[in-house]
């Protein structure tokens, strides 16, 4: 573990005073004109280095990598990272922030739906189920992921900052992938897969849920009561919307079994 924290410590302060394309990540040291040599994009040379987030830096350090380090960062070091994003004059990729959430959404979305694929195999009906339980997963995560409040913060420029953060807050996501991987060992193993894969895609939402609104009362000051009272409120109102979500999937699968009989 503490291997782990050293690798994801700032970097000296030379390198974090780099400036990085905010189209595409590419580092712009020794360009010759205020304008990005891999995609042309216009940047100022005089304005604040780009924040450490591995994401902002992904062109150099590859998409994959950048993308693994964040959700580490996100999830082991929650304050540091509150505080590099929220204080200080560092400048913020919203864009790239925002494909962040997506790339979450989308990880998260399709190793939900997997499952019911993997349930029916490598078959036309396995393949059905997957297309109509998709679209209803997704949308939930798709609409879970923009809850936010920033009533708390009375400047607007901390306001938009925490925007960013609560970007990434969607980091746990990342986990999803967990899920089907669990069903198709507990499958092959020849144990019953449904429990263990619904359990872990439970305890995966609920870290999501908790890391989430732990961003934000850090982020606004809030204590232990707040968290708890925001948490409860955000467990209700998700577990509507989850519900729904699972009518359609439930409607989805019905539909797609009865397709392949008929």
């Amino acid at each position: 573990m503490r291997t782990m924290l050293r690798q994801i410590e700032p970097p000296p302060q030379a390198q974090r005073q780099s400036h990085v394309c905010g189209n595409c990540g590419y580092d712009l040291r020794g360009a010759a004109e205020a304008r990005c040599p891999e995609c042309g994009v216009a940047f100022d040379p005089a304005g604040p280095p780009t924040a450490n987030v591995p994401w902002f830096h992904r062109r150099s350090i590859g998409r994959g990598l950048a993308l693994w380090q964040t959700m580490r960062i996100v999830m082991l070091r929650p304050r540091r990272f509150t505080n590099e994003v929220l204080l200080g004059d560092m400048r913020l990729d919203v864009d790239a922030a925002r494909r962040f959430r997506w790339i979450c959404v989308i990880i998260a979305g399709v190793s939900a739906s997997l499952p019911a694929a993997l349930e029916r195999g490598l078959t036309a009906s396995g393949a059905g189920a997957f297309l109509l339980t998709l679209p209803p997963i997704l949308l939930f995560f798709a609409l879970t992921a923009l809850l936010i409040g920033v009533s708390d913060f009375q400047s607007a420029s901390r306001a938009a900052r925490f925007r960013t953060l609560n970007e990434f807050s969607n980091a746990p996501l990342l986990l999803m992938p967990l899920v089907p991987l669990t069903f198709a060992v507990c499958r092959a193993a020849g144990q019953p897969p449904n429990g263990p894969a619904a359990l872990l895609l439970i305890c995966i939402v609920v870290l999501w849920i908790v890391y989430k609104f732990l961003y934000q009362a850090w982020a606004a000051g809030r204590g232990i009561g707040w968290l708890l009272a925001h948490l409860g409120l955000a467990t209700v109102v998700w577990a509507i919307v989850a519900l729904l979500c699972l009518a359609l999937v439930a409607y989805a699968v019905a539909f797609t079994n009865r397709l392949f009989e008929w």
